[in-house]
């Protein structure tokens, strides 16, 4: 018995393999359209799951490229702001040191003082510098502005409401890095090395350690004079010793020989004759510069040496009085408006005045430039010497402030250095992340190109041998 292939298995034949080339066509034109070697997760189950390990991985990488980016966006923008700031400081600290010349007048002084005033602002603008809404030198507390000015007990002072913490961002798994520098550790660090006292009237640091940043004035105050042995020498105060500045017991020295009066140990001052107006108000003064006025205009001719008193009382915020005994060397004195304690030995208060007191290394930026526009706005009275003390206290602060804004400088530019270096190499992670997902996902062109033209072939050479296989029909058979 003889095998008949029937005509319905050579059709089926013959439409399966029309079907499978026409897929390989398919495909080849799809790869080669769409450049992809796996189109769906069927064409390559594990290269689809490497291809979605390494997208994942890649996407990582894009995320922390990112997040280092926009940190030294931020990194990058505060270092420029401070470097702004350090030259704006080099501008003030030149016209401090100009302000010390001697030949420069009252008017010369308040013209800078005003100058350096608007510096001032100039630089409290720059350390409340925004970015994108956000404030720069805050720490994490970037809502607000970090510095503030504020008027309390007296003085004009700026403080910080910013945090010392760190904003930091990740820049790979489980690693994170530092953007900022808070304010409080370049505009205002605190250093505390002690009390200075301006050296105006004698006060000095007394025993106990005192409490405060900044800068307070201690006002020194003239009460009155005592002098009885004065009368005796034909001598008598001005207006009963009101515009006297003398404190505490000095020794009053006349000489008739030489027509000189001098008062502990200060210059002599020649004395007048009798029948001028001159002689109805002689100042003297002590080594400290503390005045006292004397009226000559009945004097004999009488010389020796006698005790003149000042006395007087003392005050940190300039409403509450505390008397001098000249003898308390630790006097506890407070300011309630800025919460300052200072303890003050009295025991070498010669005169009376506004004396500066500076509590080293604990006065910002700000604050040291506003003691230095009050001292050279003249409303203190300052004379050269004087003046002159008071400008360098405030110059060392200053100098120091300004180290530290050089130190963040270099801080935020070496993390800037890093950043650079880490947005560098996840770049080149990202770059070989791509090659491989390209190996494994992406099709090879030459590859799909030849397949294309196999497929083709393929399909016409079972086109061309089905047709043949199923040309037979009713004529051919009866022939």
């Amino acid at each position: 018995m003889s095998l008949r292939i029937s005509n319905g298995y050579t059709f089926t034949q013959f439409l399966n393999g029309i079907q499978s080339n026409q897929y390989g066509l398919t495909r080849a034109q799809a790869q080669i359209s769409s450049g992809l070697r796996i189109m769906r997760p069927s064409d390559d189950p594990t290269g689809t799951s490497r291809v979605i390990s390494l997208n994942s991985r890649k996407s990582h990488n894009l995320s922390y490229s990112k997040s280092v980016a926009d940190g030294r966006s931020r990194v990058d923008y505060g270092a420029s702001v401070l470097q702004d700031s350090s030259e704006l400081l080099t501008e003030i600290r030149s016209l401090i040191v100009q302000s010390m010349n001697g030949t420069l007048n009252d008017d010369d002084r308040a013209s800078l003082s005003a100058e350096i005033a608007f510096l001032r602002d100039q630089m409290l603008e720059l350390a409340n510098s925004k970015l994108s809404g956000r404030h720069v030198f805050g720490g994490t507390s970037t809502g607000g502005a970090p510095f503030v000015e504020s008027s309390a007990g007296g003085i004009t002072k700026v403080s910080y409401f910013g945090n010392s913490a760190q904003q930091e961002i990740p820049v790979g798994e489980g690693v994170e890095m530092a953007i900022n520098v808070a304010g409080s550790d370049i505009f205002s660090k605190n250093e505390a090395t002690g009390t200075d006292f301006a050296g105006l009237t004698g006060a000095a640091s007394g025993t106990t350690a005192d409490s405060g940043t900044g800068f307070e004035y201690l006002t020194v105050q003239h009460d009155a004079t005592l002098a009885p042995g004065l009368g005796a020498l034909g001598v008598s105060l001005v207006n009963g010793g009101a515009g006297d500045e003398i404190l505490g017991d000095q020794a009053l020295v006349i000489d008739p020989i030489e027509g000189t009066v001098s008062i502990n140990g200060g210059p002599a001052v020649k004395i007048p004759d009798v029948t001028s107006a001159d002689a109805a108000d002689v100042t003297v003064a002590n080594p400290k510069g503390g005045e006292l006025h004397l009226d000559f205009s009945g004097w004999a001719g009488a010389g020796g040496t006698t005790t003149v008193t000042g006395t007087g009382s003392v005050s940190l915020d300039g409403v509450n009085f505390t008397a001098i005994d000249f003898t308390e060397t630790d006097l506890q004195l407070q300011n309630l408006g800025t919460g300052s304690v200072v303890h003050v030995d009295t025991t070498a208060i010669t005169r009376s005045g506004e004396e500066l007191v500076q509590f080293g290394g604990a006065v910002n930026m700000f604050d040291a430039l506003q003691s230095i526009v009050d001292a050279l706005d003249g409303e203190a009275g300052l004379e050269g010497g004087e003046l002159n003390q008071r400008l360098n206290l405030g110059l060392e602060e200053l100098d120091r402030n300004q180290s530290n804004l050089l130190g963040s400088i270099g801080v935020l530019g070496s993390r800037s250095v890093r950043m650079t270096n880490t947005l560098s190499r996840l770049e080149g992670q990202t770059l070989e992340l791509e090659g491989m997902i390209s190996e494994l996902r992406d099709v090879d062109f030459s590859e799909a190109v030849l397949e294309l033209t196999k497929a083709e072939q393929r399909l016409e050479l079972v086109q061309m041998s089905g047709t043949r296989m199923i040309s037979s029909s009713l004529l051919n058979f009866m022939r």
